[in-house]
């Protein structure tokens, strides 16, 4: 790990020596300097994390260098030291870029909290900066594969929506890319906050609404400092409220305020706030059924499809399939060059891909891992998923006699499993053809299992 670099500058010769001995002991890289001169040669050749600077050097006031140091590296923490403390000399030392400011005589324990917040400080920074870039290249790589017509108006559709602040409703299949889609509004957008998102079926009610308001101090127990919101986390880039269909009625009508009125109110607070959140929402369910049946309200349906954008499955832009594939495939080999034969991309061709482009990396992704060598062969997998299904399935119990009576959670049962078979064992297609969510079906069958296991 790098050593932290620490340059004290100060005309004290005892106090240049024994601060040196103390924090070299602690692993740090000791600089030392006299003058302010010294010290500024040091900083040209030579990044400071850290600079203790005193105020009365033989040749400058530390506070007039200050800005010298920053410019050599503006994020060096200087930590502003004096035997003449007054409210004005503190003023001048921070306002000229100091960190932190002690007086004379120094009382040691001060000193290392304050460069221990220092480094602290560096390190946060740093995690940033890092986390920054990961997300501009991120963006920067960001673009739909393929060359069909329902591809080439996907991005006419997403240019429309990347050059206003409505919000967006993208709607389709589990698994088409609605995140990716919504990420490559943001970045086509220009907007200079963060991308953020939630899954609106993810938690319950009342986490949903703190993670969207956030709260006051004292709102309710455990709320022991205020805390600030997803809308307000967004403010000025994008807030991608995802599985918009699942969200409580209640918080519903408070988005719908939001949109309209552009402010929040966190949990506990009396205090409006502005929010320059850009909202796009993305669903996989039947919204406008759901609107019908009172299940979603239509005012706020209305309100989110300004600007509607429909991904379409991977069944019905089977022509993209070979492009998609061989970006997958080049996404994941690391350099190395795997290929996929003629033969196989045809075959996936003729796949339904229930799963859309979730399933299809998953499938190339395992089809490399189990290949003998370069040549990836996604058939294999396929064949594999195919007899697994069928031999997971739960049996179907045969007819009851004419004339008995069948309890409802047997005919229930039943009915679920002639779906499925009439499905060849797809579970995510009987979810949607039973109109239940995938990991309700999922449990109903493992019950079925461990009935009949």
């Amino acid at each position: 790990m790098k050593k932290r670099s620490l340059l004290i500058i100060d005309d004290d010769q005892h106090f240049l020596m024994a601060l040196g001995d103390h924090f070299g002991m602690s692993g740090m890289e000791i600089y030392k300097a006299t003058t302010g001169k010294e010290g500024l040669q040091i900083c040209k050749k030579k990044l400071m994390d850290v600079v203790i600077l005193d105020q009365k050097l033989p040749d400058v006031d530390g506070d007039s260098i200050c800005k010298d140091i920053l410019s050599y590296n503006d994020k060096s923490k200087i930590i502003f030291c004096t035997a003449y403390p007054s409210f004005e000399s503190a003023e001048r030392a921070l306002n000229a870029g100091a960190y932190w400011y002690v007086s004379k005589p120094v009382d040691l324990r001060e000193l290392t909290f304050a460069i221990k917040k220092s480094l602290r400080e560096l390190e946060l920074e740093k995690g940033l900066e890092d986390l920054s870039y990961a997300r501009e290249k991120e963006f920067e790589e960001l673009e739909l594969i393929g060359s069909s017509g329902l591809k080439r108006e996907l991005d006419r559709l997403i240019e429309l929506a990347a050059g206003t602040d409505s919000p967006v409703l993208i709607t389709g299949e589990t698994g088409t890319g609605k995140t990716y889609v919504a990420r490559l509004i943001h970045k086509k957008s220009g907007r200079k906050g963060p991308f953020v998102t939630i899954n609106c079926a993810a938690l319950p009610e009342n986490l949903i609404e703190e993670e969207l308001f956030g709260h006051k101090k004292g709102a309710f127990t455990g709320a022991v400092k205020d805390k600030r919101g997803l809308f307000e986390v967004a403010d000025e880039g994008t807030l991608l409220l995802d599985e918009i269909g699942d969200m409580p009625l209640l918080l519903q009508s408070k988005l719908l305020s939001v949109i309209d009125e552009k402010k929040i109110r966190r949990l506990g607070d009396v205090v409006y706030r502005p929010t320059g959140a850009r909202i796009i929402a993305a669903t996989n369910v039947d919204i406008e059924g759901r609107a019908a049946a009172n299940a979603f309200r239509k005012d706020l349906y209305y309100r989110l499809n300004v600007l509607r954008i429909h991904l379409p499955s991977l069944r019905e832009r089977k022509e993209d399939i070979p492009e998609v594939a061989d970006y997958f495939l080049k996404e994941m080999s690391k350099g190395k060059p795997f290929r996929i034969p003629e033969e196989e991309l045809k075959g996936l061709m003729d796949y339904s891909w229930e799963g859309n482009l979730r399933e299809l990396r998953n499938v190339i992704e395992r089809a490399m891992i189990i290949s003998d060598g370069l040549v990836v062969r996604p058939s294999r997998i396929l064949n594999i998923s195919a007899r697994s299904k069928e031999v997971s399935l739960p049996s179907v119990a045969p007819p009851e006699p004419v004339g008995q009576t069948i309890k409802l959670k047997d005919l229930e049962k039943r009915y679920i499993l002639n779906v499925l078979h009439a499905n060849g064992g797809n579970v995510s297609k009987t979810a949607r053809d039973l109109g239940l969510s995938l990991s309700t079906l999922k449990r109903r069958l493992n019950s079925y299992k461990a009935q009949t296991g």
